[in-house]
């Protein structure tokens, strides 16, 4: 069955992701841009919450917007890395990486948490690209949307398109996920293609607009749909990806 992430920008989301029933909670400050970074002291935060929480669960958070300067995105994990988290997000235009930007992404997997390549949607890296990341040491790939106010991801990439990602990050052993401007009409349509998560923010909050309140019953309503796909899914469809897998880093690791 596939996780629920929930990007949340403060403690107080965080833990109403928590009580909605999110497998991953994700900070990102979505007034900052696609993959805005929340402060070090909000992450240190929410992670000393989860962990006095009885029900564990996955913190990943984004370094910010800087895919322009790699040379920023080593010195920008040390200090998530420094909070405490176990994933770092670092967004990227993931076809045809240079030797550089490989580099550096290497350079990002030596510091201490998880790297999770946010690749965007607009241009999506292929099979091979997925290839020349899986030797730097990242724990992951996922789908996203650099344009906030364009099509969401089923919107710019086709179905077979979004198949043939999952299943070459699963060929690397990597952590799959997709989101972009999901909605709960598309939960329907992704979840079968075997993600380990799906991540949600517009959809979470008042008005389906990311930078407003987050909504409890938004994402209990996003939660009750992945059970009730993945349970109507579940006869037939053999080798599912395994939530478990992502408390690997989880706040107690």
């Amino acid at each position: 069955m596939s996780a629920f992430l929930a990007s949340v920008r403060t403690l107080s989301e965080a833990a109403l992701a928590h009580r909605a029933g999110a497998d991953w909670i994700d900070l990102k400050e979505p007034a900052n841009g696609a993959l805005g970074a929340v402060s070090p002291r909000t992450v240190a935060q929410v992670i000393q919450w989860v962990r006095r929480q009885q029900r564990k669960v996955s913190i990943s958070a984004t370094i910010g917007d800087c895919w322009e300067s790699p040379s920023l995105m080593p010195g920008r994990v040390a200090r998530l890395a420094a909070a405490g988290v176990g994933y770092a997000k670092i967004g990227i235009y993931g076809a045809s990486p240079s030797v550089e930007l490989l580099q550096t992404i290497t350079q990002c997997c030596r510091v201490g948490p998880a790297i999770i390549l946010v690749c965007f949607a607009e241009e999506p890296p292929c099979a091979q690209d997925i290839r020349a990341y899986a030797p730097t040491g990242i724990g992951g790939v996922m789908l996203d949307t650099a344009n906030k106010s364009g099509p969401n991801l089923p919107g710019l990439m086709a179905i077979e398109a979004l198949g043939s990602f999952v299943a070459a990050a699963r060929e690397h052993g990597l952590l799959c996920g997709l989101a972009g401007r999901l909605k709960v009409c598309d939960i329907e349509t992704l979840l079968p293609l075997g993600p380990d998560y799906l991540g949600f923010r517009g959809a979470l909050c008042l008005n389906t607009m990311r930078e407003a309140d987050f909504s409890l019953t938004a994402a209990m309503k996003i939660r009750a749909c992945i059970d009730e796909v993945s349970k109507r899914n579940d006869e037939g469809i053999g080798d599912q990806p395994n939530p478990g897998v992502l408390l690997n880093r989880s706040v107690d690791s």
